[in-house]
């Protein structure tokens, strides 16, 4: 594997068996498409195979606000408990249009008191009124976190940008 240090602009040869990209979608297609490994695909005719059908996971989060204590310690981490239900095969959900699903997960992860600061909607983002919400919600609120699916698909794909080129871009 031959491959260019960014710093130096020194072409180095690693001798190697396997090379594994492990970078990610958007670093592992950069990093195939300026080597000139693989086929790029293209949309129009379908052909080529670097960077296509491009899929993510989906999420989105809203801040709940109870007036029931909650114990801001109790959570699990970066683990939370989820809410399987709307997951795959898990209900029936033909005629709804959509296929797949996805998971509900309230993600109360330790009542870290500098990084965990929420407030309701309107409230100030500084001074004595901010400082009350935040009193008054640190152990009444949680983020309720929702969990979904990208699939694979022929019209979402990476290539790169026609103009921009880097220092060392071969093509």
């Amino acid at each position: 594997m031959v491959y260019v240090d960014r710093r130096t602009g020194e072409e180095i040869e690693q001798p190697a068996e396997m090379v594994m990209l492990c970078a990610y979608p958007f670093n592992n297609t950069l990093l195939m498409l300026t080597a000139g490994i693989g086929a790029p695909y293209d949309p129009v005719t379908g052909k080529g195979v670097v960077g296509k059908n491009y899929c993510h996971q989906t999420t989105s989060n809203v801040m709940m606000f109870v007036e029931d204590e909650i114990n801001p310690w109790i959570g699990t981490g970066t683990s939370p408990a989820a809410i399987d239900d709307f997951q795959a095969d898990n209900f029936d959900h033909g005629g709804l249009g959509f296929f797949g699903g996805g998971f509900i997960a309230p993600a109360v992860s330790g009542g870290r008191p500098i990084q965990v600061r929420a407030a309701p909607p309107g409230t100030p983002r500084w001074g004595s009124a901010w400082k009350e919400a935040t009193a008054r919600w640190y152990n009444h609120s949680f983020p309720l976190n929702c969990h979904g699916i990208s699939y694979a698909h022929k019209h979402n794909y990476l290539d790169l940008d026609p103009t921009y080129k880097d220092a060392i871009d071969v093509r």
